[in-house]
């Protein structure tokens, strides 16, 4: 029978987790106990509390001591419980021989009731060390032990772990199970630190499996228990380790990369080797997603150093992929990587399937088929890919494209180019799939990054086959696709619109103490606060999977084009081509190469934007310079990417950029001057169907002046006589919430408003109105979209091109609302100069003309007036989407 002072000390140790400052506390005084047993117990849960700490060579004094005052007293079950817990905080340290040599010893000296826990910590300390069957064999055994002891604390953590195996090991569903089992079992028991962890590795496990939001949600859940807890070091420090990897897999490099640096200060700072390792390893990753091959192969080095000190060979090897990457990466330019990293690899992926790493085997095996293929051994690429694909049966949807994309290659390996393409189609089927399940534009957008690889291929085949329909089908069947409004929206979130009118009072203040010239750290830091707090409510959002439209045929797209013609450019190998469907047939053209037309581009808008300065100070001098240099970008823009098409200058053009081509003031370009021109961001999306028949305006149209804005009121008035039925929100009336709903009871919308493109984070840009800034974030609340917005704010048109052409920003937004047609310009513009515009332009669509023409009609307009500052503003608008008449 145990002794009171046992017994409170158990009490102790079942504190470690939850508060083991206090733990070692009240377990420090009994370490002199006369009482031998207590001593030791006291020894061990001092080690416990300082390894929870973050102290481990104070947790190892501890247990050494434990074990002393054990053996001196024969008690041979308690020095092997010290003995397994000394070898934990050992690893940690990275001092992997003794740890194993800990553990050895424990488990020759645990007969009795201490074995189940002695087996769990020998689990544990193999699967820190990568070996990942032996620990799970090594848990099976020790499970029933536990049982049998009644220890349900540590059979709680055991189910743990054993889900963080098997989500390693793929098996994500199976992880997800264990995690919930543990959950509830730390509940039950009032484990707090444990039930916190739980719901940090449910997030691990989720985010693997590619469910975004559900991995986001339970993180949150875990943060939100941890700060409860106190913010141990080591805890928080893994979580934003874990946070990193699944903000990487979303493609938010920025955000992964601020996580990897808060994981590795953390664990830093409580001297955790080996976590510290593993989030070395997470910012490697991150510098290599950013390009940055550099820095990148430099990180990998230095944790694989410090995995091999440690003696954890299977993440050395992980290690050594991310730096095999970047060496690749590095050197891309080579047409073929160098053969002497096909062995590199090959020993890479050995060692990972070995250990019983399948998931991350499957990359490097892919990897290296790759790379087989580009060096001519195809004996080696098809037995490489062979294996990867062998998982697209299983696995989520990241591994599931993984396992596509490689049994294309392997087709393409067996010059089986239709089997080539099926696969291609498959694989981006499952990317649309993924990204149907998420609920965020961001995420949406970001999702398309997994197939990018599939595309790309998928393009190379189209063209090496040098049909265009294929070439077409090829390049629409991931574009934009996030764009394409979801078949049902994910319900109203009253709390994120809390967080957004939050948000709203707060750059207010800001913005009305910045003009006052007393803007402060603290407002800024809230400004911060309040954008973060709803950027992270809105990510959690959870996509409804429904029917996904068909791509249009080439006969459908002509007979919907009449007397238009499509120019649709695609990007492969570096280099631009076009798909031009017209009345007649359809052809393929090469045009130039990426680079230069990037370069051009941004020579162009550089050239705008100097001209706009000089007209606005009225410097004729510098207005003649900047519009030579524009008009020679806008020729040589013109020579590679339309000139060589030889367009019919009588056809009204629908042009589908690529790339940075969205930002392109295509006005400027002598083959489309004064010629009707409609940017699409896919066919798909410029032929969508309306659902009805739009026909003359039946609701009043909506127009609204912002504040700040001088000529905002007079611009709204003039557009008014244009429709004498419009509604009018302006001098105090146009807040946030009054707009929104008067966009959804109509189908023309004219907001006349300061705008603001944020390209550190495009949702959210914003225009600016009498409560505030509308963000992106905010329009997404429309509940029906309007059919035309002419939106005269600066670069309300620009948008933020990510893989895959899927744009993010306002008028990006409004398309994926469901808007068929925006009027906006691509940078900044004259607010003076937009009024005389906009008159012009509304004059044309009350009569009835199409977007594209009426615009085209207010540029020349503009242009022929002599008045630098209003060809300058007018050339920066675009005719974005469909261009459906608003009128009869």
């Amino acid at each position: 029978m145990q002794g009171q002072g046992l017994v409170d000390l158990e009490a102790a140790a079942d504190l470690r987790h939850r508060d083991p400052a206090r733990a070692r506390e009240l377990a420090r005084p009994a370490t002199s106990s006369d009482d031998p047993e207590e001593a030791t117990v006291a020894h061990w849960i001092v080690g416990l509390a300082e390894h929870e700490l973050g102290n481990p060579t104070a947790a190892i004094e501890s247990f050494d001591a434990a074990i002393e005052q054990a053996t001196v007293a024969r008690l041979d079950g308690r020095a092997a419980t010290a003995r397994a817990s000394k070898a934990v905080s050992l690893l940690g340290l990275g001092r992997r021989d003794e740890a194993l040599a800990a553990i050895s010893e424990a488990l020759a000296g645990a007969t009795g009731p201490e074995e189940g826990f002695v087996r769990f910590l020998h689990g544990l300390v193999l699967q820190r060390n990568g070996q990942l069957d032996a620990a799970g064999e090594v848990y099976g055994h020790a499970a029933p032990l536990l049982e049998r002891a009644g220890d349900e604390a540590s059979l709680a953590r055991l189910t743990l772990n054993q889900g963080t195996l098997q989500a390693y090991r793929g098996d994500q569903p199976g992880a997800i199970r264990a995690f919930g089992r543990s959950e509830e079992l730390a509940r039950r028991l009032d484990l707090p630190v444990l039930t916190a962890m739980a719901a940090h590795n449910t997030g691990f496990a989720l985010g693997r499996w590619g469910d975004v939001p559900g991995a986001l949600q339970a993180f949150e859940r875990a943060a939100d228990a941890y700060r409860e807890l106190g913010a141990p070091g080591r805890l928080v420090g893994v979580l934003a380790a874990d946070r990193c990897e699944v903000l990487l897999e979303s493609g938010l490099v920025a955000e992964a990369r601020s996580a990897a640096a808060d994981a590795l200060r953390l664990l830093s700072e409580v001297d955790e080797v080996a976590h510290r390792d593993e989030a070395l390893l997470q910012a490697a990753r991150v510098d290599l997603a950013a390009g940055d091959h550099a820095r990148a192969a430099e990180a990998a080095q230095q944790a694989a150093d410090g995995f091999r000190a440690s003696g954890r060979a299977p993440w050395a090897a992980l290690a050594d992929y991310v730096a095999l990457q970047a060496e690749v990466g590095a050197t891309e330019h080579r047409p073929t990587p160098p053969a002497r990293l096909l062995a590199r690899t090959r020993r890479i992926a050995r060692a990972l399937q070995r250990e019983g790493w399948p998931v991350e085997a499957a990359h490097v095996h892919t990897f290296l088929g790759r790379m087989a293929l580009a060096t001519g051994r195809t004996g080696t690429a098809r037995a490489e890919l062979t294996r990867a694909a062998e998982a697209r049966a299983a696995g989520g949807p990241p591994a599931r494209v993984q396992a596509w994309h490689a049994r294309a290659l392997l087709r393409l390996a067996d010059e089986d180019r239709p089997g080539a393409v099926r696969a291609v189609r498959r694989g981006l089927g499952v990317v649309d799939e993924y990204r149907e399940a998420l609920g965020a534009s961001e995420l949406r957008a970001n999702a398309s990054a997994r197939g990018d690889d599939l595309a790309r291929l998928g393009i190379r085949l189209a063209l090496e086959g040098g049909r265009p329909a294929e070439v077409l089908r090829a390049a629409e069947r991931h574009r934009a696709a996030a764009l394409h409004p979801p078949s049902v929206r994910p319900p109203a979130d009253a709390l994120l619109a809390d967080r957004r009118a939050e948000l709203r009072h707060v750059q207010a203040s800001l913005r009305e103490a910045t003009l006052a010239g007393d803007a402060d750290g603290d407002l800024r830091r809230a400004v911060a606060d309040a954008e973060r707090a709803v950027r992270e409510r809105a990510r959690l959002a959870v996509g409804r999977p429904g029917p996904r439209a068909g791509l249009p045929s080439i006969g459908d797209l002509r007979q919907a084009l009449g007397d238009r013609v499509l120019v649709e450019h695609v990007a492969a190998e570096g280099q631009v081509h076009a798909v031009v469907v017209g009345p007649g047939r359809t052809r393929l053209v090469a045009l130039g190469p990426l680079a230069t037309v990037d370069a051009e581009r941004s020579h162009l808008l550089a050239a705008l934007r100097r001209h706009l300065r000089a007209a606005l100070e009225g410097d004729p001098t510098r207005v003649a310079a900047a519009r030579r240099a524009a008009t020679a970008a806008a020729a040589q823009l013109d020579a590679l990417l339309l000139a060589p098409l030889a367009l019919d200058p009588s056809q009204p053009v629908v042009l589908v950029p690529t790339g940075t081509g969205h930002g392109i003031a295509w006005a400027t370009l002598p083959s489309l001057a004064g010629r009707p021109v409609t940017v699409a961001p896919s066919a798909a999306l410029w032929f969508r169907p309306t659902g009805t028949p739009r026909g003359p305006t039946a609701r009043p149209p909506l127009l609204v002046a912002g504040p700040e804005l001088p000529g905002a009121a007079r611009e709204v008035a003039a557009i008014a006589e244009r429709w004498p039925r419009s509604q009018v929100l302006a001098a105090g009336d146009a807040t946030a919430e009054r707009v929104l709903v008067a966009m959804g009871q109509t189908d023309l919308v004219h907001l006349a408003a300061h705008g603001t493109f944020r390209a550190d984070s495009p949702q959210f840009s914003s225009l600016l109105l009498d409560d505030g800034a509308l963000t992106v974030y905010d329009l997404e609340d429309l509940d029906r979209a309007p059919a035309t917005v002419v939106l005269p704010a600066c670069s309300a048109a620009r948008s933020e091109v990510r893989q895959g052409d899927e744009l993010l920003g306002t008028t990006a937004a409004l398309l994926r609302l469901g808007v068929r047609t925006v009027i906006a310009p691509v940078m900044a513009v004259a607010d003076a100069a937009t009024t005389d515009l906009s008159i012009a332009l509304h004059e044309q669509l009350a009569a009835g003309a199409a977007p594209s023409v009426a615009l085209a009609d207010a540029v020349a307009r503009a242009c022929a007036s002599g008045d630098p500052l209003a060809a300058s503003t007018a050339l920066s608008f675009v005719c974005v989407g469909a261009d459906d008449r608003v009128s009869g």
